[in-house]
């Protein structure tokens, strides 16, 4: 329930070899974390943990991208 991500990062490729830039970078909310960015022209989502917490760990439950 109260997994989060410490730091994270978000990156999109249209191939899933070349990765560009964060489209979306932040730290994570106990319990939830909502992540918002500008539309993208992507076929692939990379979310990648940055910063480590020694109480919480991260969990990913559910993911919901919309088109």
């Amino acid at each position: 329930l109260w997994d989060s991500p410490k730091e994270y990062s978000v990156h999109v490729s249209k191939d899933g070899k070349a990765w560009g830039l964060p489209i979306s970078k932040g730290k994570g909310n106990l319990g939830i974390t909502s992540i918002s960015f500008k539309p993208q022209k992507a076929r692939f989502i990379k979310i990648i943990q940055s910063g480590q917490d020694p109480t919480y760990h991260w969990s990913i439950y559910e993911l919901q991208v919309f088109k």
